[in-house]
């Protein structure tokens, strides 16, 4: 099992390893969760299609076009088991789920690194998706190993830069080949901001071999519900429910999917808590020298301590009961990169301020 976020349960400490947010649920929410438990001697609806009906009023795409998942996780494993590809590339650093599932339905799997076009610490952390020179490449390197399948992560964990439809379009157009195939992760999309939204909102209901992955894990705070959901085109979904296994949504998820999706007042107010929080943060760490921070349009940061307090920064961090995710995982990050969650601004302060104090212990 790859390794992620949320897995520290200890009382008392602040877990900003984990990014789902710590707001109230929608309004009704638990009351529906309650209201459903009558309905589980039934069998819930075998292809879920009720939910995706609501899903396809709320998106434009047809009901035909949407896969439901046990989560999105369970929807990377399904796409590489059913996509039939023998190379794919992956934009990286990003979630190490995508390598996992597609190396074990032995495709060849090549790392494409978004490092390479950085010039210093500093710049690391803000990546410019949009220089021709990267485009270029990645455009070459899919031609010239014959890439059947690119897999990227918009807005990308763990940086959280956003990755515009312009871009997208334009290595479309450069790879000119009506049967390659774009996965693009997108369960973060919720946390961006309106304006940001529009340059990279993807209208790919027309593209053909484009899938969109979506996760109300996230946006909703329900990872115990495991819901995500797909959008591509007719074959590509038909060809995952070829491989997709029956009843895997249970009833609660059914239920509460045609609920959440109309909650766009819960969305706004997401939105509004993760900018103001992130505007918060990143004048709070600006002011701590020596650490680099990457703002990033998700919610959650990426920041990179000296080389000389890797070894001992995590574990004065957990003795002032704050749990950071590591990134060493991520592919040409390492042990001085952690990621942190946005939290209620009492924990976000209590966070800046632990960073603080830490820094304070050396030279920097």
């Amino acid at each position: 099992m790859n390794f992620h976020g949320g897995y520290f349960g200890s009382k008392g400490m602040m877990d900003f390893s984990v990014n789902i947010p710590p707001l109230s649920y929608p309004e009704g929410l638990k009351e529906l969760m309650f209201s459903t438990f009558d309905e589980l001697r039934n069998y819930p609806e075998i292809d879920g299609i009720s939910a995706r009906d609501a899903i396809a009023r709320k998106t434009g795409y047809d009901s035909e076009k949407i896969i439901l998942g046990n989560g999105a996780t369970e929807l990377i494993y399904l796409y590489s088991r059913s996509i039939g590809v023998s190379k794919a590339l992956i934009l990286e650093p990003t979630f190490t789920e995508y390598r996992r599932a597609l190396e074990l339905n032995q495709v060849e799997v090549h790392s494409f690194s978004l490092l390479d076009f950085v010039k210093s610490d500093e710049s690391l952390l803000s990546i410019d998706v949009h220089h021709s020179a990267l485009l270029t490449q990645i455009i070459e390197r899919i031609l010239t190993q014959k890439i059947e399948l690119l897999v990227l992560c918009n807005p990308n964990n763990p940086t959280g830069h956003l990755y515009s439809s312009d871009f997208i379009q334009k290595i479309i157009e450069g790879v000119n080949n009506p049967d390659f195939k774009i996965f693009i992760d997108e369960s973060f999309l919720d946390f961006v901001s309106s304006d940001k939204l529009r340059a990279c909102n993807l209208e790919a209901s027309d593209l053909k071999n484009v899938f969109l992955l979506r996760s109300m894990t996230k946006n909703f705070e329900v990872p115990g519900l495991r819901i995500g959901y797909g959008l591509s085109d007719f074959e590509t979904i038909k060809k995952m429910g070829r491989y997709k296994e029956p009843w895997s949504l249970n009833a609660f998820a059914l239920k509460a999917i045609p609920f959440l999706v109309d909650q766009e007042d819960h969305i706004k107010r997401i939105k509004k808590w993760c900018q103001e929080e992130s505007d918060f943060i990143s004048e709070a760490l600006s002011r701590v020298e020596g650490l680099f921070y990457y703002k990033g349009e998700a919610n959650y940061f990426l920041i990179k301590i000296p080389e000389l307090m890797h070894l001992t920064f995590f574990d004065k961090m957990l003795a002032r009961k704050i749990y950071l995710r590591k990134c060493e995982d991520f592919m040409g990050l390492g042990k001085p990169y952690y990621r942190i969650a946005i939290r209620e601004r009492d924990e976000n302060r209590l966070m800046v301020d632990a960073i603080q104090e830490v820094f304070s212990e050396y030279k920097i």
